[in-house]
Formats: C-alpha cells, structure tokens, sequence
C-alpha cells in the first residue's frame, strides 16, 4: 500500500466510477426493470470496466488535484465537484471523439497508432455511453457518487498520513 493511498484511490476510481456509470446507464435505458437485471448489469459493467478505465482515471487525477489546489474537503464540495467534473469530461470525450477517431485513420503509421491508443484509451468508453443515449447526463450523477465514496479514501489516508508525519 502505497503512503498516501494512491493504489487504493486510483483503484476504487475505476471501480467505483465504472458501476456508478453502468448504473446511470442501465437506469436511462430502463433495463433495471428487467427480469434480466443482473445479467445485464454483470454484462455493462464488464463492457464499463474495458472501455472506462481511462477516463475514470483522469477523473480521479483532475479531481484529487482541483481539491487538493482548491482546499476543499467536505463530503458536498468533492460531490458537487465531481458531478460536474465528470459532466465536463464527458462532453469533452463525446466532442474529441470524431475528430481523434478520423486523425487515426490518417497520416504515418505512428500518428495512426497514437491517435487509435488515445482514442481508445479515453475516447471510447464515453463514446459508446452516448451512442446508447444515456452517457452526458448519466455522466453527473455517477461522477457525483463516485466523488463522495473518493472523498472518504481520500480523507482516510490523509488523516493516517497526517499522522504518520507528527510521530
């Protein structure tokens, strides 16, 4: 384990954020009323975990460094916060998503690798939330859930940090 708890977070990130958003998603297509809940939700969130990893990452970086900057540390501000956070990158993901999508398509095979990586990596997985009609406004309330339960890691390794330092 890491001092500051950087495994444990950046883990409960991808997580965390990936079954907030395979939630939000399963609950905007109205297949959490199916008899087939939980096939669906173990299925989404396999598909949430593939392609969300990159972008529940840098959800996590972008928000643990605008609270650190920002001093903020209540349950409420990481949970505003993280809403519209996650709200943010997600339209940015869905805006970049052609654009990237086409530059792979394009130009010298490393340009083409680059370009299909990043596409991939961070693109993706919000690109096919929005294809299924549920993945901008889904985005906010899982980001907002997924910011509360960080706060509480967050908190808990910085107060065994703090801690540590005055032994």
């Amino acid at each position: 384990m890491t001092r500051n708890g950087s495994l444990a977070y950046y883990s409960a990130s991808i997580a965390i954020g990936c079954l907030f958003m395979t939630l939000a998603t399963l609950l905007g297509l109205g297949l959490m009323e199916n008899s087939l809940v939980f096939a669906s939700l173990f299925i989404f969130y396999f598909d949430a975990l593939l392609l969300g990893w990159g972008p529940a990452l840098l959800f996590s970086v972008l928000l643990r460094k605008m609270m650190k900057l920002l001093r903020l540390r209540e349950r409420w501000h990481w949970a505003i916060s993280g809403g519209a956070l996650a709200f943010l990158l997600m339209w940015s993901a869905i805006k970049l998503a052609g654009p990237v999508e086409q530059l792979g398509q394009q130009g010298a095979f490393l340009d083409r690798f680059f370009y299909t990586s990043l596409w991939f990596v961070f693109l993706n997985g919000p690109s096919f939330a929005a294809h299924l009609g549920q993945g901008l406004w889904g985005a906010a309330p899982a980001g907002a859930a997924t910011a509360f339960f960080l706060c509480q890691i967050h908190k808990r390794f910085e107060a065994q940090t703090e801690s540590d330092q005055s032994r």
